[in-house]
């Protein structure tokens, strides 16, 4: 509810810091980032990515019914994302 609730207001980003199968639980999330741990060096790299200081170039290797496919991702490099 909280989540849906900031969603109303400004942009939401949800990372997990674990299971990437949590997007289930905000399925209608805009963006949704998998660190796939809580150690400390993936919170570092995922706090880099969503600042913009690091590049992202993740894909998902398992797929994450019915949202995404295996391979699937947002690449964001200098200035600008792929998919």
């Amino acid at each position: 509810a909280l989540v849906a609730e900031l969603q109303q207001r400004r942009s939401v980003v949800v990372t997990a810091f674990g299971s990437p199968y949590v997007l289930e639980q905000f399925p209608d999330i805009d963006t949704y980032v998998v660190a796939w741990g809580q150690w400390e060096p993936l919170q570092t790299a995922a706090a880099r990515a969503l600042t913009g200081a690091a590049p992202t170039t993740g894909r998902l290797p398992i797929p994450i019914p019915p949202f995404h496919q295996i391979g699937e991702g947002i690449g964001i490099g200098v200035g600008r994302a792929e998919k």
